[in-house]
């Protein structure tokens, strides 16, 4: 496991791919409590905040847009926060980590002199970390509601009812399920964290955490107009699919109808018996044409009620 950054005395490490000889070494390395390494080696569903003596244990739950399948995955988040280092253990890749890692690089090595003292703090680098997760949901909620709008073209202008269609909707709400019931014990944790943290850093940076407090209630409300939208265009999409059945219902039943009074005609003048005018010149036109005039009629009544 390689460190990021590392910065005089403070140590940041981020990795998505623990060893076991990883877990024994940050064990070993910062005394680690035997229900910290168990939680790390093991898949956790909820969030949670465990504080100890001498740093903090949490477990955050981010969304990963997998843009080829087009559904989002919870990616888990890890971290142990110390007074003087974090460690961030995640379950899948993450481009936010490695574009805060380059930043906080840089940072170091451009503005040596004006890089103030709280930015050395691990604390710091965890509202990083969290900040910019929070961003790129809000960024993932103004996309959705893009594909929202076109989903919404699709279904009202261009009259596409396909499966593909329906499949499109049903993936949107079960994202949206998922952010939801990612981010709603978020609020609590932020809170908790902040009051934790006071314990090992005062309360200079209080600003930074109010701060994601705005933004995931931000989110959440992103999320809930985002549901009642996917809602709309459900029931939108399911009316449209029950009056286009209704269509081909009505036009069915009025064809088998025709065709019911045409076949009785046939079928009178198919019998092996003798019949009125079987033996009049044109008996064939003759029944051809009351056929198409009785096919008429039936149209015309049709029409008339309104029922094609």
């Amino acid at each position: 496991m390689q460190p990021y950054v590392r910065l005089d005395s403070t140590a940041r490490y981020h990795t998505n791919e623990l060893t076991h000889e990883d877990i024994t070494w940050l064990k070993e390395t910062y005394d680690l409590h035997e229900i910290i390494e168990e939680d790390i080696r093991e898949k956790i569903t909820h969030d949670k905040i465990d504080v100890y003596d001498s740093y903090l244990f949490l477990v955050l739950h981010f969304p990963k847009y997998l843009l080829e399948r087009g559904k989002y995955i919870l990616n888990e988040f890890n971290i142990i926060l110390g007074k003087d280092f974090i460690v961030t253990i995640a379950d899948a890749e993450s481009t936010n980590i490695e574009r805060i890692k380059h930043q906080f690089e840089y940072d170091i090595k451009s503005h040596q002199e004006a890089w103030e003292e709280y930015k050395h703090s691990p604390y710091y680098v965890l509202y990083r970390i969290i900040d910019s997760m929070f961003d790129k949901t809000i960024r993932g909620t103004r996309s959705f509601a893009r594909d929202l709008l076109r989903l919404e073209k699709v279904i009202f202008d261009d009259r596409e009812l396909s499966p593909s269609t329906l499949e499109n909707i049903m993936v949107k709400r079960r994202n949206l399920v998922l952010l939801k019931h990612t981010y709603l014990p978020g609020q609590e944790i932020i809170d908790e964290l902040q009051k934790e943290t006071l314990k090992f850093y005062g309360g200079e940076l209080d600003v930074y955490f109010e701060d994601l407090s705005y933004k995931i209630e931000k989110i959440l409300s992103s999320i809930s107009v985002l549901s009642e939208d996917v809602d709309s265009l459900y029931d939108s999409h399911n009316a449209l699919i029950w009056m286009k059945t209704n269509t081909i219902v009505t036009v069915l039943t009025i064809f088998t109808a025709i065709i019911w009074l045409l076949t009785l005609i046939t079928w009178f003048y198919g019998m092996n018996i003798a019949l009125p005018f079987s033996d009049a010149p044109y008996i064939y036109a003759w029944v051809w044409g009351i056929m198409l005039l009785l096919s008429w009629i039936m149209i015309a009544r049709f029409r008339k009620k309104k029922w094609m």
